[in-house]
């Protein structure tokens, strides 16, 4: 392979990586963690179900779930789904579990989606063994919805019936600093290897 023809591969390469770093939220998910959910989440709203009235600026699409006896009663399958929305961005979203109404199921996933309308699945599901305990998740990113499907841990009936209670998220929105995203000293060895092609070619070039 001609030089020439290895440096636009590496190129290639090197900017991929960065893109796709640079373009992926960091979610970080508190499991039976409501401390630590807090403290990174700043200022939160809790809605308690207390009545089928949600706090304003939060609203839900779906087609199982309901307020019940205090408390949102759910069941997530093939087509079964239930969408959050926020009025207001939101970088915070969590609540107290129950998912022992029924057979051990199949947890819950949630995918969210951001302010530009691109989505992302956060990467741990709420486990099919909380009965009441914590689970929430902290994004670098604002979001404006939470979408909740059916997990991948168990499917004896593919399904999870479940109460939700205390849902919270972030009452404001305010950006965390941009990290650095992980494949930037990648992005930067591929452009130095480069300047390092070029500079050979043009040395090779004032030889002959």
């Amino acid at each position: 392979m001609k030089s020439s023809a290895k440096a636009a591969v590496v190129y290639a390469v090197m900017t991929y990586a960065f893109l796709s770093a640079a373009n992926a939220a960091v979610i970080n998910v508190f499991s039976n963690d409501a401390a630590g959910f807090a403290a990174a989440a700043g200022s939160v709203q809790t809605e308690n179900f207390n009545d089928a009235t949600l706090l304003p600026g939060l609203t839900v699409t779906t087609n199982f779930g309901s307020v019940t006896g205090g408390v949102w009663f759910d069941r997530m399958s093939a087509s079964q789904t239930t969408t959050w929305f926020f009025g207001s961005p939101t970088i915070a979203f969590g609540g107290n579990w129950d998912l022992s109404p029924g057979d051990p199921g199949t947890g819950i996933a949630f995918t969210v989606t951001f302010l530009n309308n691109t989505t992302q699945l956060v990467a741990v599901e709420v486990p099919n063994t909380l009965t009441g305990e914590f689970f929430g998740f902290v994004s670098d990113t604002p979001f404006k919805s939470v979408l909740e499907t059916v997990g991948t841990q168990s499917c004896s009936i593919c399904a999870e019936t479940h109460n939700l209670d205390n849902l919270t998220f972030s009452a404001s929105a305010t950006p965390a600093p941009v990290p650095l995203p992980a494949a930037l000293p990648l992005f930067a060895t591929g452009l130095g290897v480069l300047g390092l092609l070029g500079w050979r070619r043009r040395r090779k070039a004032l030889g002959d």
